[in-house]
This record gives C-alpha cells, sequence and structure tokens, in this order.
C-alpha cells in the first residue's frame, strides 16, 4: 500500500510552461488527504520558491529541497545541512577560474546571490527559481551570517560532465560534489547529500518504509529517489538511460505525474 508519493518538479510534475493541472491537482491532493498518503516535492530548488507552486496548500506537503539539504514537513524543519562558508569562497574562486563565462549563483537561507555582472536575460530567468536574489559586485561580499545550502554554475551543456567532475576532484577533501540537474545545470552539493538520502530521512521521521513509496523523476539527480522507492516511475520524457530505473509514466506535458496518481487511487 501506498503511503507517500514523491515528485521532482521540473521535467516531471510541472509542464515545460511550468503549469499544471491545478483543479485536477486539488482534487487528487483532497483523495491523497482522505486516504493519509503524503505528498513529498523533491527537488534541487529551493523550499521558498517550491512552496511558490502551490498556495494555500504548501503547509499539507512535505518539500526534500535543494536536492536534500533543506527538508520541511507541514511548514516545520525537519533537516538542514550547510556548506561550510569558506568552503563555498574557495570553490567559487574556482568556478570562476574554470568557467569565467558561466552563470554561477549562491543559494543561501536567505537569499540567493549573483554578481551584478551577470547575464540580465539570465538572472531575469532565473527569477523564477530564485524568488530572493541579492546581486553583488563581487563574491568577496557574500554575506558570513547567511548560510549556504549548494552552489550552482549554469555551463555549456555538452561540457556539464567535465565540469561537474573537476569540481568533485577538486573539492573531495571537502567533501563537495557536482550533480547535474539538466540543462547544464551544475548544482555543487555535499558528497553524500542527494535527494534520495534525504527522502529516506523523512521516511524515517514519519515511520515509513521506501517500499511503500511511490516516486517520480525524470532527470539525474531523481537517480536516487527512483531507486530508494519500492514504486518508481521514470517520466517518458526522461533520457533513455534512465527506463530501466522504473515502470514508464507519460510525458510531464501529458500530466503524467497526476495520471499515474489517479490511477492508483482509482483501486485503492
Amino acid at each position: 500500500m501506498i503511503q507517500a508519493i514523491a515528485t521532482d518538479m521540473d521535467g516531471t510534475f510541472l509542464r515545460d510552461d511550468k503549469t499544471f493541472d491545478e483543479a485536477r491537482f486539488k482534487r487528487i491532493s483532497t483523495a491523497l488527504d482522505k486516504r493519509r498518503i503524503k505528498l513529498i516535492i523533491a527537488s534541487g530548488n529551493q523550499y521558498r520558491q517550491l512552496r511558490l507552486n502551490f498556495p494555500g496548500y504548501d503547509h499539507h506537503f512535505a518539500y526534500v529541497a535543494e536536492n536534500g539539504a533543506h527538508i520541511v514537513a507541514g511548514g516545520q524543519t525537519v533537516f538542514e545541512n550547510f556548506i561550510d562558508f569558506q568552503t563555498v569562497l574557495a570553490c567559487l574562486k574556482f568556478l570562476q577560474k574554470i568557467q569565467p563565462q558561466a552563470l554561477h549563483t549562491v543559494a543561501g537561507k536567505e537569499s540567493a546571490y549573483m554578481l551584478r555582472d551577470s547575464d540580465p536575460d539570465l538572472v531575469n530567468l532565473l527569477r523564477h527559481y530564485l524568488p530572493e536574489i541579492q546581486l553583488l559586485e563581487s563574491f568577496d561580499q557574500l554575506p558570513e551570517d547567511d548560510s549556504i545550502f549548494k552552489l550552482t554554475s549554469l555551463v555549456a551543456e555538452e561540457e556539464t560532465q567535465a565540469v561537474r567532475e573537476e569540481i568533485s576532484q577538486q573539492f573531495a577533501n571537502q567533501g563537495l560534489t557536482g550533480t547535474s540537474s539538466g540543462f547544464g545545470c551544475i548544482d555543487i552539493i555535499q558528497k553524500g547529500m542527494h535527494k534520495g538520502k534525504e527522502l529516506s530521512r523523512l521516511l524515517d521521521y514519519w515511520g515509513m518504509k521506501p517500499e511503500n513509496l511511490m516516486a517520480f523523476g525524470d532527470g539525474g539527480n531523481d537517480i536516487e529517489i527512483l531507486g530508494l522507492a519500492g514504486h518508481p516511475y521514470v517520466m517518458a520524457n526522461a533520457p533513455l538511460s534512465m527506463r530501466d530505473l522504473g515502470q514508464l509514466a507519460p510525458t510531464n506535458n501529458e500530466d503524467g505525474v497526476l495520471q499515474v496518481i489517479e490511477n492508483y487511487l482509482s483501486t485503492y
């Protein structure tokens, strides 16, 4: 029996235009509540951004945000994990050296940070994901009193793998690793910190077992949650290399997550 459902957002729950069928979702959410099935939003994005998708509902859900570094359930913080501040500064200097043309961002608990000379079109594009942004003249101005969840670099998509490996090798002793969230985005997080591990932590917090978890994903940073779940679903729009990680769900643009959940609820 399913006790919890976890879904990634971009490319999974959300359509390409960042919308979803809100009326349909409302009906499903009500049905999940009646059956006491938990809904978990598991994403590399910030909690403050994720909750904007569900005004009036967010206290009903749990969030495994920042690739697991920030867990919130029922509006209460369950877990937080931050990167050492000096390691953040050292990594930013390294990123600017190896990828001077890339867009680098810092995700803090209080705000996100970018350089003032960043491409304004990209900054505006990222405001969807980073509702609170401070523009700095230099990353040396990064406020030490903010706690940092992760760093993100937007590089040329064909360079993603090489840059990710270079970051992971350079900062292995500091416990950092790079993970791809798709389309040239590399999240730099603490090694061992991923959505699957922290989703497992949340299930333990609730006294639930992974075999009673349904999960949906479409990208590289979803592999661990699909491996954890007893009922994994891979979106039809996911890379072919992921197809053997679970059952196939319709694409995100077909509201595949909602379709699968509806089908399950109709038999329960």
